[in-house]
């Protein structure tokens, strides 16, 4: 059994006890020292499940109220898989969250899907779906027909397929395309075939996000400053793997991280309108003032036009 499904199992064996197990009685269901379960018991609690450690007499018994979700295998199922490994670790991609994702690996219960999303709006077909599965689970190069928005013909590549990823609605596969080092990234809704190949490949470890979206590239340091209407809403979760929050005697937070993909991040920092100044980098946060002014132009214009 993988350590996440351990520790998943743990979860569920401490969600059936009304009254709590003492810590012997965890090993001894798990099959794995006292040493071990307390660990695991610790990584559970750091995740955010709500272990609960209640004092019995000379012992300390251990419960969890409410049992952790189910995944599926269909893709609806698959992003519900997601957000179950979301719950398990809302802190970034450490502990219990890697873990996840190496289960989902091992079992073959669906693709590794790094972001959170709600659903995917535009789907591959079934077949390209499950081929790109395949070669995901087991780490097979597969060749893919790919038309971009911008191509008027399809094109022909030999991949290394990664991961899934969702992003505002739309479900992406990451993929290496040899000889180049970085990972590319594909819509899968513009993928028309798919065909798992017999070349096996080595999956990347430990990969680290640069991109705020699917784009990923040279990361920047970038530094926004929330006021305190919005502070709270910002601080509540984690947007990037590198971010650094700062809180402000005012009530406002002053967000910053090292990533990528400045369209995608300036498009999320104007969405929270006036609340939010990007104040570096200096060209991201011309972009900002340019966009801002295009939109402001274009709303004139319009205003104007029906009086």
């Amino acid at each position: 059994m993988s350590q996440f499904g351990r520790k998943l199992t743990l979860w569920r064996v401490l969600a059936a006890q009304r009254d709590g197990l003492r810590l012997k009685e965890v090993a001894e269901r798990l099959g794995v020292s006292k040493l071990t379960a307390q660990r695991d018991i610790d990584d559970l609690s750091r995740a955010g499940v709500p272990v609960e450690e209640i004092r019995a007499g000379n012992a300390n018994l251990f419960l969890v109220r409410g049992a952790p979700p189910e995944p599926s295998r269909s893709l609806r199922g698959a992003v519900a898989l997601d957000a179950a490994r979301a719950a398990l670790a809302p802190m970034g991609l450490v502990g219990l969250r890697s873990d996840f994702e190496s289960l989902v690996v091992e079992a073959g219960r669906g693709p590794v899907f790094k972001d959170r999303g709600v659903r995917a709006l535009r789907a591959p077909s079934e077949a390209v779906l499950n081929a790109l599965l395949e070669g995901i689970l087991e780490s097979r190069r597969s060749k893919v027909r790919y038309r971009s928005r911008s191509a008027n013909e399809d094109h022909e590549y030999t991949v290394e397929p990664y991961w899934f990823r969702l992003f505002d609605g739309l479900l992406y596969l990451e993929a290496r395309v040899p000889p180049q080092r970085r990972p590319a990234t594909f819509a899968a809704h513009l993928i028309k075939q798919a065909v798992v190949l017999g070349e096996s490949f080595n999956r990347p470890k430990n990969v680290r996000r640069t991109g705020f979206g699917v784009v990923d590239g040279k990361p920047e340091r970038v530094e926004v400053l929330f006021d305190a209407v919005i502070a709270p809403y910002i601080a509540e979760r984690q947007w990037h793997p590198t971010q650094r929050l700062r809180r402000r005697d005012d009530g406002a937070v002053v967000f910053t991280a090292h990533l990528s993909g400045m369209h995608e991040f300036v498009g999320w920092v104007m969405s929270w309108g006036a609340h939010a100044e990007l104040r570096s980098p200096a060209a991201w946060r011309a972009e900002v003032a340019r966009r801002a002014k295009a939109l402001t132009g274009r709303h004139r214009r319009r205003s104007t036009s029906r009086v």
